[in-house]
């Protein structure tokens, strides 16, 4: 992992460890923005592809979970900090920068518990379990707060479907969404395919997300929902 990873990981920790009421705090912070965000999820990673640049962006089923991959700028050190900080953005519209909000990026909270980030020489994931064992004293954390790198075992499902999407669809950043919960994915996959696939495929909602992956899959042209 880059070392410029590795120091924001720990300013994070030392930020929750000297003020764990605040770090609380921000669980329930995330957790109500989740909800103010309810059935956006796709559409703020399709706007934040678009601030990247990206020409495709895709959503892909992988048997255990989901992924999400586009060809934009991939992730600056400024971009993960963005990523993890509420209401910190790079964003400029038009710019040069990747522009990840990280008010937008919480809407994801819900849809998995684990999601994982690769992008630019960067590999790493959100997990609150990983973050408790981290702060054994703090009772509810956020889940997009401290990023844990996916090195070793453990992980090699996640990195071996980023990689795969990446030499595919030459994609240069890739969310992956371990053990979903399926009827919030399901939902808001169903929300972005009625309005952004471009080849809609017939789902009822009583299907379990990890059921469909001959259906749960698309790719859009970013410049196309612009």
């Amino acid at each position: 992992m880059p070392e410029a990873f590795e120091e924001l990981r720990l300013e994070f920790l030392r930020e929750a460890k000297g003020a764990p009421m605040l770090f609380q705090d921000l669980a329930k912070v995330e957790q109500y923005i989740a909800e103010t965000y309810k059935s956006r999820a796709f559409i703020e990673l399709i706007q934040n592809a678009d601030d990247a640049g990206a020409s495709k962006f895709g959503i892909f089923d992988f048997g255990t979970g989901f992924a999400v991959g586009n060809d934009g700028a991939p992730f600056t050190a400024g971009d993960i900090e963005a990523l993890c900080r509420s209401g910190s953005s790079a964003k400029r519209r038009g710019g040069n920068t990747i522009g990840y909000r990280g008010i937008g990026f919480k809407s994801v909270v819900n849809l998995a518990k684990t999601v994982y980030v690769f992008s630019g020489g960067n590999s790493f994931f959100f997990d609150r379990e990983a973050t408790r064992r981290l702060l054994p004293e703090t009772l509810d954390v956020p889940l997009i707060r401290i990023p844990h790198p996916a090195m070793g075992t453990g992980h090699e499902k996640a990195a071996a479907e980023a990689a795969r999407l990446a030499k595919d669809f030459g994609y240069r950043t890739v969310f992956v969404f371990q053990e979903p919960n399926d009827r919030l994915s399901s939902e808001e996959f169903l929300a972005h395919q009625a309005n952004n696939c471009s080849k809609p495929a017939l789902v009822t909602s009583s299907v379990r997300l990890r059921k469909i992956s001959h259906v749960f899959s698309c790719e859009t042209v970013v410049s196309d929902v612009r």
